[in-house]
């Protein structure tokens, strides 16, 4: 098993509390969780659905609470936005 350096346990707790609210916040309602994820990616609605493959106006509609997604599907967004900070991931 590796140890990490100092350095990366700061990024690491960084990126978890960074997104702590789509984990574990169950007082947020999934369009919240849905837009919070959004925001702190720094990512516009457009560049966000075209990561995701998802229509725009389907993540609108999420966000206005419109529709929802599965509650399985935002925790997959966030758990891949988490392995890509951390450099576990590569986009393609």
């Amino acid at each position: 098993m590796e140890l990490l350096s100092v350095d990366n346990v700061y990024k690491l707790i960084y990126t978890l509390l960074k997104y702590k609210d789509v984990f574990g916040d169950d007082s947020m309602d999934i369009s919240e969780k849905i837009k919070e994820l959004r925001k702190k990616t720094g990512l516009s609605q457009s560049k966000f659905s075209a990561k995701f493959g998802i229509p725009v106006r389907t993540l609108q509609q999420w966000e206005q609470g419109i529709s929802a997604p599965p509650e399985y599907l935002v925790r997959m967004m966030a758990y891949i936005m988490l392995l890509e900070e951390k450099g576990e991931v590569n986009e393609q």
